[in-house]
């Protein structure tokens, strides 16, 4: 099963996204994460294979999911925690 798992490209694609969701950590704001990595992945996916308009729209999806994970990620995020609506504490518990 792996190896057809491998060989269809879902282990390359996992991995890719795997390494975009977490690698926004690395970046100071979410403008500078996408404007460093979007590129880049893009040209990895469709060198893999992917239809170009699939991957930028699932790479603009996790872009935009990403900004609201962290209450630091992108510049609207800290209205969500803010507004009170789910406490910073609760919101830290049900990321991890």
């Amino acid at each position: 099963m792996a190896g057809y798992l491998n060989k269809y490209g879902l282990i390359s694609w996992f991995s890719e996204t795997v390494v975009k969701f977490y690698s926004l950590h690395f970046f100071a704001s979410g403008a500078a994460h996408i404007g460093a990595m979007f590129s880049a992945f893009l040209s990895v996916a469709s060198a893999l294979g992917t239809p170009p308009y699939l991957g930028d729209i699932v790479l603009s999806f996790l872009s935009n999911l990403l900004g609201g994970i962290t209450h630091y990620g992108i510049g609207s995020a800290p209205i969500f925690p803010g507004a009170g609506y789910v406490p910073l504490a609760k919101r830290w518990t049900m990321v991890s």
